[in-house]
This record gives C-alpha cells, structure tokens and sequence, in this order.
C-alpha cells in the first residue's frame, strides 16, 4: 500500500478529551499542544496481484477503505523551554553543560532551534534562574547552571 495525503486541520483537543502531551524522554512536565496539525492520509494499493481473488487479497483491507494517521507537531513557547531547560539542569551531570548539550537532551519532537534556546538562556540568567560559567576549552559557548 501508499498512503496519500488528504486533508491537514489544526489538532482538534476536544475530540481527545484529557490528552496531554508528554515527551518522551522522561521530562515530567506536560507541554501545550500549540499549533498542532492532524494530517489525514488514506491507503491505495500499489499494485494488483495476479494471483488476487477479489476486491482486496487479505480480506481485511480493501483499497478504497480510508484510515487516520494523526501525526502532532508542538510549537513550543519559551515558557515551554524553560521548564525543560530547568528540569535538565537539575539532572545529576558530571560534564559542564553548554547550550548544545542543553539542546541534546531535550525531546527531540519539541526540541528547540538554537537561537531560541539561547534567548530563553539569557532571560532566565536575568532573571537569576540560572548562572552562566566560563566556556568549554573546544568551543566559545558558554556553560550553564542552576543559580
């Protein structure tokens, strides 16, 4: 079978009611769903086989009988970034943490551009959440702590 776009709507909440999305990677807080999409695709087979009997030759799926695969994309707020940043900096670590190694261990269907990372970065040293350190010897970036 080839699956083929049909329609894309944005994530409909209501119809999964208590759904709340959690990454994957063991962070314990939810994240909002943002501007999530459903993607809807259907099924056609590809080809016929010549030894088919009939309509569809497993006699479960025909090619005209149309399934649902939902796949969401988060939009993540700073705000969403935050608590995540601030969950991974609680972690017990070894190595000094730049925000590349901040970056990493974040999940990835969430994880954040760079630039963003660092605004959040620099706004909660502002706001004291977090010190800035020297940098590592192989790079200028500079490491990041609880403060």
């Amino acid at each position: 079978y080839e699956i083929e776009p049909k329609s894309n709507h944005g994530f409909n909440a209501q119809l999964f009611p208590g759904y709340v999305h959690r990454s994957t990677k063991g962070h314990v807080n939810c994240v909002n769903n943002g501007m999530a999409r459903t993607y809807v695709f259907s099924k056609k087979r590809k080809h016929r086989d010549e030894n088919e009997i009939g309509e569809a030759g497993d006699g479960e799926f025909s090619a005209s009988t149309p399934f649902a695969l939902s796949i969401q994309f988060i939009v993540a707020d700073d705000d969403d970034i935050q608590t995540l940043v601030m969950e991974v900096l609680s972690l017990p670590h070894d190595t000094k943490r730049d925000v590349l190694d901040i970056r990493r261990q974040l999940p990835e269907a969430i994880r954040p551009d760079t630039r963003q990372l660092n605004r959040v970065l620099y706004q909660m040293e502002v706001l004291k959440k977090v010190k800035r350190g020297a940098s590592k010897i192989c790079n200028q970036k500079p490491n990041w702590t609880l403060a």
